[in-house]
């Protein structure tokens, strides 16, 4: 059983960890990114980069060879209409941040498996759906914690969910599915 806490050094804060439960002296750090804090006068999001500046440069960050960052501009590509739809939805900034967290470490692990097998051929919409499904998604060596192992797999159900919508919803207008 875990123990899920806040921990905050000095002015510096940092993301919650899990230790084992109470009484343990051993403990188990990972740390994530702290979610912007919100205000009543945070700007409305209206934009990917509004939630998530750095979306655009994922690609790069993901890369470990050069093929890296066209495959990861395609698994953008399949990403954005996610993000947007939440964004359109009217989401809290929160929400979407996290989903955004998650996104990126997805497509992370994707870009590892396909530099790993050499699996540059497969489309990019194709790997991503090959990656989540009903249950989650691909493992992420990032994660060791039961709470953000949950959350990392709840997006992941969440992206399975809307791109078999969006699969369905274009076989529906006479387009072929695509991947």
């Amino acid at each position: 059983m875990w123990d899920v806490r806040r921990i905050e050094h000095g002015e510096q804060r940092f993301g919650t960890y899990c230790s084992p439960a109470a009484g343990s002296q051993t403990f188990k750090a990972n740390i994530r990114p702290r979610q912007p804090e919100m205000t009543r006068t945070s700007k409305p999001i209206t934009a990917i980069t509004d939630a998530c500046p750095e979306f655009p440069d994922w690609p790069r960050r993901w890369m470990g060879v050069d093929e890296d960052v066209p495959y990861g501009l395609g698994i953008l590509e399949v990403f954005a209409p996610f993000i947007q739809k939440m964004i359109d939805d009217g989401r809290a900034r929160k929400t979407i941040v996290t989903h955004c967290t998650n996104l990126w470490l997805l497509g992370g692990e994707i870009i590892r498996r396909v530099a790993l097998y050499n699996e540059y051929h497969i489309e990019p919409h194709r790997m991503v759906m090959n990656s989540v499904g009903p249950d989650g998604g691909i493992s992420c060596r990032h994660l060791d914690c039961e709470a953000h192992v949950s959350s990392y797999d709840g997006t992941c159900r969440r992206l399975y969910r809307f791109l078999q919508e969006q699969g369905r919803a274009g076989q529906s207008r006479g387009r072929p599915n695509a991947g």
